[in-house]
């Protein structure tokens, strides 16, 4: 009889061990996935809600000095048109960066083209000093940054190393002048001259460009800057009743204005129809206390 009193009391006692820990795995999430997903989902909201404190406005006074540092604001041909409206090369990275160096009068060092070229560079069909990517005027003599002054500028604004040759704005637009050369035997670049240069913007007075800063925001080490830009045309129109108006064209689609000159309706254009340019975004990465262009993409309408 205690035999088996004692056999009922085992099997009540691993019943409720049993019951006990299916409790606590359930208690646990472990056969339930509900508590933990409650938690994940939690976790996962937090995880946003950081991310987007994370995303911040950037001042943009500091904005639009570093537009300027890297050549948004260039005047690179007819019609006040920008790097938006060609493309942002190598060669015209290294020209900002050369631009840069060279306002730096610290940097600069005044020598005679005959200081800088041998003899056999000079040509009689030039009346000058000829080198890779223009020439250099005895008369108006030149100037020279070292490699590595130059060298610093441009790594602190994309990154890498600047090539050690010179470069000719003309590829990048063919009223833009701007040349440099490398001077191997001084480590250095020389600003010279364009040998020949000819072109010019047709004397069409209708032309206006509009390039604003949209807004800036800095996430982490990247920070956004988008801007409007647009090259626009003043010009006469019919309007519904006939009667002439003044309309802006863009690449899309054409605005009518209220207008009749350039700076009222670049004005007008700015107060009302923002929205109807395009958008470019332009995208650096902060490296220390230096921001590094990454890209520029026109953004789909």
């Amino acid at each position: 009889m205690k035999k088996k009193s004692f056999v009922v009391i085992t099997i009540l006692l691993v019943a409720i061990i049993l019951g006990l820990s299916a409790y606590i795995a359930y208690d646990k999430g472990l056969f339930d996935n509900k508590k933990g997903s409650k938690k994940e989902t939690k976790t996962i909201e937090n995880s946003d809600e950081k991310s987007q404190e994370k995303t911040k406005d950037f001042d943009l006074k500091e904005a639009e000095e570093l537009l300027d540092k890297f050549g948004f604001n260039e005047n690179i041909g007819c019609f006040s048109s920008k790097i938006y409206d060609g493309y942002y090369s190598d060669s015209y990275k290294q020209i900002i960066a050369l631009n840069n160096a060279f306002k730096n009068k610290n940097l600069i060092t005044s020598k005679k083209c005959s200081e800088v070229y041998s003899s056999d560079k000079y040509s009689k069909e030039y009346m000058a000093y000829k080198g890779d990517y223009g020439v250099c005027n005895e008369e108006h003599g030149t100037s020279i940054v070292s490699y590595d002054e130059a060298n610093k500028i441009y790594k602190e604004m994309y990154g890498v190393d600047i090539p050690k040759k010179g470069v000719n704005s003309t590829s990048i637009s063919g009223l833009y002048y701007k040349f440099y050369d490398y001077i191997e035997s001084l480590d250095s670049f020389a600003k010279i001259e364009c040998g020949g240069c000819g072109g010019a913007c047709s004397d069409e007075k209708s032309y206006f460009d509009i390039n604003k800063l949209k807004s800036a925001h800095i996430k982490d080490n990247t920070l956004i800057v988008e801007i409007y830009h647009n090259i626009l045309e003043l010009k006469d129109g019919i309007n519904r009743d006939g009667e002439y108006q003044f309309v802006s064209t863009t690449k899309t689609m054409n605005i009518e204005l209220s207008s009749k000159n350039i700076d009222d309706a670049k004005k007008e254009v700015e107060e009302k129809y923002l929205d109807k340019l395009d958008v470019y975004e332009i995208e650096f990465v902060k490296k220390g206390e230096n921001y590094i262009f990454k890209s520029l993409t026109k953004k789909l309408s």
